[in-house]
């Protein structure tokens, strides 16, 4: 039976990973210290970054529209595969390619990855279509925030079904003793259909409603004619808002294509031959880079969210400077409650029950107050945004 086997790259053929096995491909020093680091700065700055994006949107009606909430959709599956793909995808490289998280999770976590990749290339899609419209179309009424809650179910759904199948063909075999994951399929001709197929849904077909959607979109704003110089000036304006979103949008396309492409290329490869090992870790890690930039993309392009990340890190140094402030004080008045039963003593005998009681009390107060100093900066760190 025919078989493809999920290891450092999220394909790569039975007999490329049967290299890896039988070679036991081991990396120096210096490149497991780089990729270490490069992932760690990825997962770092991917969901602290886009963990804010969401959280901005969400707590500031201002950015609350049909563009910010689509971002929010792409900053989950961002969110998505750096926390369920990065941990295990590391843990698996570094157990030499050894599955030790049992059959269900080999189910899972593979498939997931296919449905965040696919949910982020479709949510693109959603975001020109949305710019086409809103440009194109300018008197049109645009997609309210319910609809585009609907739009995105719809792009979640959507996704899961196409990679649905990969589902059923996840399975954990016994290769050599050690447990593997892999996704075993009826035929050699079935799995290079289903491929081929998710790769025009994943990449060819969304590329291609983007360049248009976009082309059409940049034609039209660079475009002057008396048309344009008689629209009101709240559609003037509106064009002008327009044209930095989708200026962010391009951007954010263009960095998608060129760091996907190289992956699905080798992905491609990985289904009718054999790429290099090393080859199929650097695309992959482009493709998880990927959700490091978005962040970076928004705060360089977008004067909102730039506004709020600077807000976010000025308030937090604030709040922790306050916070190690108030811990030093509030330990001073803790050391001083401990002394203050000594100096009121009269005598060296045992103290009272009562004075023993407001010792205590002493102690309870400063202990009280430290926490309910701690839960004041843990208050003022959420209101931050």
């Amino acid at each position: 039976m025919d078989g493809q086997m999920w290891n450092s790259s999220y394909n790569s053929s039975l007999n490329g990973f049967m290299a890896n096995a039988t070679t036991k491909y081991t990396e120096t020093l210096p490149v497991k210290v780089v990729k270490l680091i490069c992932y760690t700065l990825v997962f770092v700055i991917g969901v602290f970054g886009n963990a804010m994006v969401f959280r901005m949107v969400l707590r500031r009606r201002k950015l609350q529209t049909v563009s910010n909430y689509l971002i929010c959709n792409l900053a989950a599956a961002d969110i998505a595969v750096l926390t369920v793909n990065l941990p295990f995808r590391l843990a698996y490289q570094e157990n030499s390619y050894i599955w030790p998280f049992g059959a269900f999770l080999c189910k899972i976590i593979p498939m997931l990855t296919y449905l965040f990749i696919t949910a982020s290339s479709a949510t693109l899609v959603v975001m020109s279509l949305d710019q086409h419209r809103a440009v194109l179309h300018p008197l049109k009424k645009r997609l309210t925030i319910t609809q585009t809650k609907i739009v995105m179910v719809l792009v979640w759904f959507i996704s899961a079904l196409i990679t649905l199948p990969l589902n059923f063909s996840l399975t954990v075999i016994d290769q050599r003793g050690h447990p593997v994951c892999t996704d075993v399929w009826p035929s050699l001709n079935f799995e290079q259909v289903y491929f081929v197929l998710l790769f025009i849904l994943q990449f060819l077909l969304p590329m291609s409603i983007i360049t248009t959607s976009y082309t059409h979109v940049c034609i039209k704003l660079n475009s002057t004619n008396a048309e344009d110089t008689a629209l009101i000036q709240s559609l003037v304006q509106r064009e002008r808002r327009n044209k930095k979103v989708i200026k962010m949008l391009i951007v954010i396309v263009a960095v998608n294509a060129l760091c996907t492409l190289p992956y699905h290329v080798t992905w491609l490869v990985s289904v009718f031959g054999h790429p290099h090992s090393l080859a199929k870790k650097f695309c992959v890690l482009l493709v998880i880079a990927t959700s490091a930039a978005h962040p970076i993309i928004y705060g360089t392009l977008n004067q909102d969210f730039a506004r709020g990340f600077r807000s976010y890190l000025r308030c937090m140094r604030e709040q922790t400077l306050a916070y190690r402030e108030t811990v030093r004080k509030i330990s001073g008045t803790r050391q001083n409650s401990v002394i203050l039963p000594c100096k009121n003593s009269v005598s060296n005998s045992t103290p009272s029950p009562s004075q023993g009681l407001d010792k205590n009390k002493d102690k309870g107060f400063s202990i009280t107050g430290r926490m309910d100093a701690e839960k004041l900066v843990v208050f003022e760190f959420e209101t931050c945004l």
